[in-house]
């Protein structure tokens, strides 16, 4: 059998102990140091039984920059294994027996370099990786890092000492560089043409006499300076604060806030500007609620990063908050975003009521269209409307409205003979005849029927009395019944009880109207009108007494 070769890395020693160390020939362990072959190493010693010498190596093997060791594994007959980080693993006679192989694991050494904008400047801090210790800082700051501006950057700074740009350092672990800044020189302007022009000037102007500029931003000032012969004068150029602006043959920079004058002298002349410097102001962005028909509550506009008061929460008739479609973030974000509500609609009840049976009760989602029942019939009364006027859609709130019933039994049919003084005490929807004295004249039967129908009308209808002229139409009112009108020779009349107060009377054709006047207790006519131009609102609406 040939000899076993085994390559270990920094860090990774492999002893073989328990043996001869005279008897040379099975093993050899052998250094490595080119990092780009490192890895996974397996060594097979499944043909070593224990007898035969095993050399141990003394070499002092190298990793490179770029791996490190991580552990040992020993794999045995069967299946079953063993690991340890410790990177010295010792095999001797006590564990040879079925040793198949051992296997030397190897990572690469990655570091971390992190790059932060240093002072005053715009941005978030950014990292960079690096695989081995050999590192380049930055030259130049990449497109979408930081950036400050009116300066350029000067050098990388790493804990207390100061690294040109580009420069080459040895990484032994994660480091952070911060940004050293340097105010930017003035953008050099055009070679201005050469001028010949005397030597005095009689006349100097400038274009402009202040202007404001942000910080970073340039400008351009123009002068005119001519001679009494009218030729051009040269122009000479000055700032009396270089750390607002710079100028250069009237080329204006703005470098930090403040204010600064611009002098342009000619021939003994001169002319000033005033510039004023402001500071770039930062984007603003907004956050904004959408409450889907709820109260208002106010955007909230600032810088990215300021602090945010959640508001209170909305309200909207018909609904409950359930909340916001999304989290209210505690600081305002680098952007402008909606938060919508979440609403859940209500429901309210409502009810129909006959004194104290329900006609009809359900639950509403608020907005709901409603349906009115129909209201139970009577004999005795007809249906004159109800308590409230009932909405087309459910409210936000419960309802009980109940069913107003005028009684039959407030109109009279009274016997009219001419010239005598008649009464009686004939009430409309009786059963059964009652006799009505009249004077010398004695009438054996009277009869009165009501039928109701969907406008609150009464069709009356009556026996004819051979003894009378005619009939009265009367209404109780206060306990005694007052003449409403004299119906003639007839058997029948149509009544409407109107809820307004008024009586709508006919025999045939229009109905005649009539009003309780109370001051003269009396029925007054006032006016007439055909059947389908009757107000149905004041005759079905909620009902009062009908005087």
């Amino acid at each position: 059998m040939g000899p076993l070769n085994i390559i270990l890395c920094e860090g990774a020693t492999l002893t073989l102990g328990g043996f001869d160390a005279y008897n040379f020939g099975d093993l050899n362990i052998y250094s490595q140091s080119t990092g780009d072959e490192m890895g996974t190493l397996t060594v097979d010693v499944s043909d070593y039984d224990g007898y035969n010498a095993i050399y141990a190596g003394r070499n002092t093997a190298t990793a490179g920059d770029y791996y490190k060791f991580v552990s040992w594994t020993a794999s045995y007959t069967g299946g079953s294994s063993e690991s340890t980080s410790n990177n010295t693993y010792t095999v001797g006679a006590e564990n040879i027996e079925g040793l198949e192989s051992l296997t030397a694991l190897f990572e690469i050494i990655t570091y971390k370099v992190t790059y932060k904008p240093g002072t005053g400047a715009v941005g978030d801090e950014f990292v960079d990786t690096s695989e081995g210790a050999a590192y380049n800082l930055l030259n130049t700051i990449p497109d979408g890092w930081f950036v400050k501006p009116g300066y350029t950057l000067k050098y990388w700074k790493i804990g207390n000492d100061t690294y040109g740009l580009n420069a080459a350092i040895e990484l032994t672990g994660d480091i952070t560089a911060t940004a050293v800044w340097q105010k930017k020189a003035a953008p050099m302007p055009p070679e201005p043409e050469p001028v010949p022009a005397p030597a005095t000037a009689i006349y100097l102007e400038l274009d402009t006499t202040e202007i404001t500029l942000r910080e970073g931003e340039s400008s351009y000032i123009s002068a005119t300076a001519r001679d009494w012969l009218g030729y051009p004068v040269n122009v000479t150029w000055t700032c009396d604060n270089d750390d607002v602006v710079v100028v250069a043959e009237g080329f204006l920079y703005a470098l930090s806030e403040g204010t600064a004058r611009i002098i342009a002298t000619a021939g003994g002349l001169y002319a000033e500007c005033l510039v004023t410097v402001v500071k770039t102001d930062p984007e603003k962005y907004t956050i904004t609620f959408d409450t889907d028909g709820g109260s208002d509550i106010a955007p909230i506009t600032g810088l990215a990063g300021s602090a945010v008061t959640a508001p209170e929460a909305p309200t909207k008739r018909g609904y409950t908050f359930i909340g916001w479609d999304q989290e209210i973030p505690a600081a305002i974000p680098a952007k402008n975003i909606t938060i919508k509500t979440t609403w859940k609609i209500k429901q309210y009840t409502i009810k129909f009521m006959d004194g104290n049976t329900v006609i009809s009760a359900s639950a509403l989602d608020y907005g709901a269209p409603i349906t009115v029942p129909d209201p139970p019939k009577k004999e005795d009364s007809v249906f004159s409307g109800w308590t409230m006027t009932i909405p087309s859609t459910m409210p936000s709130g419960n309802l009980e409205i109940s069913a107003v019933y005028v009684p039959i039994a407030g109109l009279i049919i009274i016997p009219q003979d001419t010239g005598k003084n008649n009464t009686s005490t004939a009430i409309a929807g009786e059963t059964t005849p009652v006799p009505v004295e009249v004077p010398e004249t004695t009438v054996d039967k009277k009869t009165i029927t009501g039928v109701q129908n969907d406008h609150n009308e009464m069709d009356l209808s009556w026996d004819k009395m051979p003894e009378a002229s005619g009939y009265q139409l009367s209404v109780q009112v206060d306990g005694k019944y007052v003449p409403v009108v004299n119906l003639g020779n007839v058997t029948n009349a149509e009544v409407i009880l109107g809820t307004n107060g008024k009586y709508y009377v006919s025999t045939g054709g229009k109905y005649a109207i009539f009003t309780y006047d109370k001051n003269n207790g009396k029925f007054k006519k006032t006016g007439t009108l055909s059947k389908n131009k009757i107000d149905t609102v004041n005759v079905k609406g909620t009902s009062k007494n009908p005087i």
